[in-house]
């Protein structure tokens, strides 16, 4: 079976989980976003880390994120954000995990 990596980017908290095929959420977690003291990369960092561990258990085939701010949706550019993402406005971040983690990803 194929498993997906999500997550929710928000001001806070990234929440994240497994989801199978069917949308059921094998596990859930959650990190501190940090984006105003570490920078919009370590987000990339962090979901990073979230899908090696998943990939050893797993066969993770895609990632979905769901983010603060509004989306490009075709390229995952961070179209337009709030000042408590610094950084975050014109951010690809869709493009970041492809190239971080060799997957296909969702943004919105």
């Amino acid at each position: 079976m194929s498993y997906y990596a999500c997550f929710d980017i928000g001001g806070t908290a990234i929440k994240y989980g497994l989801a199978d095929g069917r949308g059921q959420f094998l596990t859930t977690g959650e990190v501190p976003t940090e984006v105003q003291t570490k920078g919009v990369d370590q987000i990339v960092a962090k979901l990073q880390g979230v899908i090696n561990e998943y990939r050893q258990r797993r066969e993770v085939v895609g990632v979905a994120v769901a983010t603060a701010g509004m989306v490009e949706p075709v390229s995952g550019t961070i179209a337009c954000a709030g000042n408590n993402f610094p950084g975050y406005t014109g951010f690809p971040l869709g493009g970041a995990i492809t190239q971080a983690t060799g997957l296909a990803c969702s943004v919105a």
